[in-house]
């Protein structure tokens, strides 16, 4: 990129514009709701040391929504220029690298995903944009971002959970193959928790044991099939 010039043009034929800025020219998002660890940025910047730039990322004004820790692996990495697409979304970026061997196009593929596995949840700002009524249980398309006992858990990590289960009614003999979590709660039943075809019940006393379970395990079914098997144990052996 030489320096003090702008480059920047219109795709022929579309409305779509294109600019080389710096990789500084992007700001990082305050809010950003992921987390990284230091293990999750040098496997980034071991990914961008290696293979060169593979993500596109995202941005809205200058600011970062999506790449906020591949920016700094690119400037860890010394890679400093951008090529910034401007599009409606209406546009999938696609970046072509030929220079890549077989070998190197699938190993990339498992640098790729395990960056990605590597990230958290801010379970802070998770807090603030729940709180805040962000719709990330259901969005306005009927998306669902986080099951109910995901929320709950990142809530009781926030040390904001006030004991009460975010879900909404099941009825006993529902059940449409889904396999994320779901909870129903009232002040005169138990809590209900919903996986796919396995319903369990327990009492509301011991949700917040239940979420720290389901934290440290990662797995729905595992936990429902242990941990419920345990607690009924000791419930009939009272």
């Amino acid at each position: 990129m030489v320096e003090g010039r702008t480059m920047e043009g219109v795709i022929p034929g579309t409305e779509i514009r294109w600019r080389l800025r710096h990789v500084s020219d992007f700001r990082q998002n305050a809010e950003n709701p992921v987390a990284h660890s230091d293990a999750n940025m040098q496997m980034v910047v071991e990914s961008v040391k290696r293979f060169g730039a593979l993500r596109s990322g995202v941005s809205s004004h200058g600011k970062i929504i999506g790449g906020n820790l591949t920016q700094r692996a690119m400037q860890e990495a010394g890679i400093q220029d951008v090529l910034e697409i401007s599009s409606d979304g209406s546009v999938w970026t696609m970046v072509e690298r030929p220079d890549l061997s077989e070998q190197d196009q699938q190993l990339a593929a498992y640098y790729d995903q395990q960056s990605s596995n590597r990230a958290t949840w801010d379970a802070d700002q998770v807090a603030m944009d729940h709180k805040a009524q962000l719709p990330i249980l259901t969005d306005d398309f009927g998306m669902r971002i986080f099951s109910a006992l995901e929320l709950d858990g990142i809530l009781q990590m926030a040390g904001v959970f006030d004991g009460q289960p975010n879900g909404s009614e099941l009825g006993d003999g529902d059940s449409d193959g889904d396999t994320t979590m779901q909870t129903v709660s009232s002040k005169d039943k138990p809590i209900m928790l919903a996986c796919g075809e396995i319903r369990e019940r327990m009492p509301t006393e011991v949700y917040e044991e239940f979420l720290s379970a389901f934290l440290e395990c990662g797995s729905i079914v595992t936990v429902l099939r242990r941990g419920l098997d345990n607690w009924n144990k000791k419930e009939k052996h009272g």
